[in-house]
């Protein structure tokens, strides 16, 4: 479920042009793999990570793929406990 839920909205993304392919995949499989608790907080740190990236880097290009790989590594560490702390 939670596969198609991040798979499909990643697509629809990728539709009009926010995203590449590759951060689909990458969506799609971790989705799959992590669970929607887990990755709902990788979503989180990723977009946290991308707007310090843009603010800092001052580019309108984003390497997300990239700051999805730190999000799914922290909620791979602390994901449940950050998902049921903010509920």
């Amino acid at each position: 479920g939670t596969s198609l839920i991040y798979g499909i909205l990643s697509y629809i993304m990728y539709r009009k042009q926010w995203m590449g392919m590759a951060d689909v995949a990458y969506m799609f499989y971790f989705g799959l793999l992590i669970g929607y608790e887990r990755m709902t907080i990788a979503i989180l740190i990723s977009v946290i990570f991308g707007f310090l990236f843009f603010v800092l880097k001052k580019e309108n290009m984003i390497p997300y793929l990239s700051c999805l790989s730190i999000g799914i590594l922290f909620s791979l560490c602390k994901g449940y406990t950050l998902f049921y702390s903010f509920i």
